[in-house]
């Protein structure tokens, strides 16, 4: 028995129940000389309806990986059997089904899937019966295919044999390679990401660096949400980090870092407020260093004792000259290489 096949829809591909659903048309092709017939001339094919069609040796192939599988009959059954005076018979089915296929989300949301039909016999072994494709133009497939999230790269065809314990059988494969639209993500997740760092980063510029440290924080949460959201388009039970997990989290990694080193920054230009009032019997300073800190005492009478104050304008410190250069330096290089793997 030979097999073709015209793909008329894929309607979905995913990952959260790893399965593709697609509606195509199955056609048998196999030869019963019992049934060959002289032409009479005013017909050279004969249709026969399905009560003749019970009554005629059929094949049973099956699709092994199929979750569903739904036979149309909008209107009427979408079936049709075929008979040619040389005994030649075409048996053509309109399905729908939904496939199992196993999906691997390491390199979501740039990643390719590929997704089989697999046909055998349920009860004919190979040397019962042979599987082949019907050659030429054996898979059609509809040019202008819509597909949500995904087009259709390619597809190849396949033919070979499976034995198991009760005997061994012909299987026919059908493959789809699907790639994944990529704009959404970039748009949504990638983008995002990237500005909401650049902020971080141009906020290394900022003084007092009590701004920075508050601007900072606000990059910190906003990855985090982000991170939420990539995970929330993900199914729930996948068990290796993807490549957008790969990218989130090394921008978390990136706004943590600077958050750390301008944390740090802040500490080294706060001091403690000096004593409020200076006695006269501890004084062995000079004149002039007296009146300089009887000026200094009257300038911190005003504030509350022990409050944390800076001192004197902020001087910029070797490390944060080495930083604003390398991070910045480090992120580009890192999305550089991101783009290339």
């Amino acid at each position: 028995m030979s097999v073709s096949m015209f793909v008329l829809a894929i309607f979905d591909v995913s990952e959260h129940t790893n399965d593709f659903t697609l509606e195509f048309y199955f056609r048998q092709h196999w030869n019963d000389a019992r049934l060959a017939y002289r032409n009479r001339g005013d017909a050279d094919v004969m249709y026969l309806d399905e009560l003749t069609t019970a009554m005629i040796w059929l094949p049973d192939p099956f699709i092994v990986n199929a979750k569903r599988m739904q036979q149309n009959d909008v209107l009427s059954p979408h079936v049709f059997t075929k008979l040619l005076p040389n005994g030649d018979i075409l048996r053509s089915n309109k399905l729908t089904v939904t496939a199992h296929c196993p999906m691997s989300l390491r390199n979501y949301p740039a990643d390719t899937q590929v997704c089989e039909l697999l046909f055998e016999s349920y009860g004919y072994t190979a040397n019962d019966m042979e599987l082949a494709w019907k050659e030429p133009n054996a898979v059609g497939m509809v040019t202008d295919m819509i597909i949500p999230n995904f087009h259709v790269k390619s597809f190849s065809k396949g033919a070979s044999t499976i034995s198991i314990t009760s005997g061994t059988y012909g299987r026919l494969s059908l493959s789809f390679e699907f790639s994944r639209f990529t704009s959404r993500f970039v748009t949504q997740i990638y983008m995002p990401s990237f500005l909401v760092m650049c902020v971080a980063l141009m906020s290394m510029w900022l003084y007092p660096c009590g701004q920075r440290v508050a601007l900072q924080l606000v990059a910190f949460l906003a990855i985090l949400l982000l991170h939420s959201d990539a995970n929330a388009m993900l199914p729930e039970a996948h068990s290796s980090n993807t490549r957008l997990d790969v990218y989130v989290l090394s921008c978390l990694v990136f706004v943590t870092v600077i958050l750390v080193l301008n944390i740090v920054t802040l500490l080294d230009v706060i001091c403690v407020e000096p004593p409020t009032q200076v006695q006269a019997s501890h004084r062995s300073r000079t004149d002039e260093m007296e009146l300089v800190n009887d000026n200094s005492s009257s300038q911190f009478n005003s504030r509350k004792p022990g409050s944390l104050i800076c001192c004197g304008p902020l001087k910029e410190l070797d490390i944060d000259r080495y930083v604003k250069l390398a991070l910045p330096s480090l992120f580009l290089a890192f999305n550089v290489l991101f783009l290339l793997v």
